[in-house]
């Protein structure tokens, strides 16, 4: 009897065959193995191929992730620099990004069942290369995913007892890991989408900071928020973005800089997106003197340029925003559909009781600091990327005299928002960190090294 072999299947065989594969890798492995399987993916259906292999190693929740992401990255789909970019423009630009959202859903929706044959591609023309830059970006999104569940697990960053206990008993669940990779997805989408945007906060010539830009500046990073959670994602999708940047920050040692110099050159960090955090994050491989070394070369690099606006981006915004009264599910456009109705409910859990107090006039000091004393909790916790099932412990940290105290020595992070301005209308660093600025924060970071060689 003969032997059959790859050149005697069907093209349909050999289809089927390429759609069962786990990962983009194995399907670049298959198709090199001779110039007939070759020829089969590229004359038929290698659009759909690549987009059910893209799905069986992504998972069916982050697959539209990945499509938006490498559409973003491709065109590349970003704002124009604050001086060019208006107030009334900035709705068609979140409505472009979110019509790459919808566009990348309804073609999960059409693809057609990997049993079915057709001759001639029916999906979106994406090639070998971009299936395996999508690869390798989820690939630095699980092992960002697995380090950042490591690090509230066993405290490396900050040891958070309150925290590292109720991960003990309960492990991380398949949810919160999904909802981390979904915002690391979403935080590198609007840092390619935000990578312009650049402070427009300029001097006149008599050397007073001129206010019309001022202004105008103020004015459409709110219109910018406020479009993103309204046409782009919704509120609980922007809150898990700030419990994710907070990690960073922690991750990178950044709350041990002082906050006006950190707020000055760390939203230039964090605009480089995911490919540069991996790097310095999972790069050092738990050196910690790697770490501080990488994220100082970062920082210097930032000193150069002027103030970027991503950190505020990724805050809570005005005052007067603070207070956001949440609606029914429905009510809202999340980016990850109707996937996370987990949460939207831890969401709705510290979101309501906030504004049940909303009736304190958020301007006076005494708010300010309770509502951002809070905040800054929450942020700890990263509270937006857990399961409402453990709400019961984020309140009872916040509330009860925990003994030993978890606070006592908890350095939280700050107001990105009110500190990030401040910081970029600081006279020394208009043009860019001053050096006795960049000194300090080179102090610093031999301290934390002497401190590890001690120890």
């Amino acid at each position: 009897m003969a032997t059959t072999t790859f050149n005697d299947l069907f093209p349909e065989i050999v289809l089927s065959i390429m759609e069962k594969l786990p990962d983009v890798e194995s399907l670049k492995s298959l198709v090199r193995v001779n110039k007939r399987i070759h020829s089969i993916f590229t004359t038929h259906r290698r659009g759909v191929v690549l987009h059910t292999v893209l799905e069986n190693e992504l998972g069916e929740d982050l697959f539209v992730h990945a499509l938006v992401t490498c559409h973003v990255e491709k065109v590349p789909v970003m704002l124009p620099a604050f001086p060019e970019l208006t107030v009334d423009s900035i709705r068609g630009h979140v409505n472009r990004l979110r019509q790459v959202r919808d566009d990348a859903a309804a073609l999960q929706e059409t693809l057609p069942e990997p049993s079915s044959f057709h001759p001639r591609d029916t999906a979106t023309r994406i090639t070998l290369r971009d299936a395996d830059r999508m690869s390798h970006l989820w690939s630095k999104i699980s092992e960002l995913t697995d380090v950042f569940l490591e690090d509230c697990l066993v405290g490396e960053s900050l040891h958070f007892y309150p925290m590292q206990d109720s991960l003990r008993r309960r492990p991380a669940t398949v949810a919160e890991r999904r909802r981390v990779g979904h915002a690391l997805y979403l935080f590198h989408i609007l840092s390619i989408f935000c990578k312009k945007l650049y402070l427009d906060v300029e001097r006149t010539p008599q050397g007073e900071i001129d206010t019309v830009r001022l202004t105008d500046s103020l004015e459409k990073l709110k219109v910018l928020q406020l479009m993103l959670v309204l046409r782009f994602m919704a509120p609980w999708e922007l809150y898990q973005l700030i419990s994710l940047q907070a990690w960073v920050r922690r991750a990178l040692h950044d709350l041990e800089d002082d906050c006006y110099v950190s707020e000055r050159v760390m939203p230039y960090v964090l605009v480089q997106g995911l490919d540069r955090l991996h790097r310095c994050i999972c790069g050092s491989a738990g050196d910690d003197k790697v770490l501080r070394t990488s994220v100082l070369a970062m920082k210097k690099e930032a000193s150069k340029h002027k103030a970027h606006g991503f950190g505020m981006i990724l805050s809570r915004g005005e005052r007067s925003s603070w207070a956001r009264k949440p609606r029914e599910f429905e009510r809202y456009r999340p980016f990850w559909g109707s996937r996370d109705r987990g949460g939207y409910r831890i969401w709705r859990q510290f979101e309501s009781p906030r504004w049940l107090h909303a009736s304190i006039d958020p301007t006076m000091p005494v708010a300010y600091d309770i509502m951002g004393i809070t905040q800054g909790m929450l942020d700890i916790w990263s509270a937006s990327l857990w399961d409402p099932a453990r709400w019961y412990e984020i309140r009872r940290s916040m509330r009860d005299n925990m003994f030993p105290d978890p606070w006592g020595k908890i350095m939280c992070h700050w107001d990105s928002y009110m500190v990030g301005w401040r910081s970029a209308l600081e006279p020394g660093m208009l043009p860019g960190v001053k050096s006795e600025a960049r000194l300090r924060v080179f102090l610093r970071w031999i301290r934390g090294v002497l401190r590890l060689n001690q120890g």
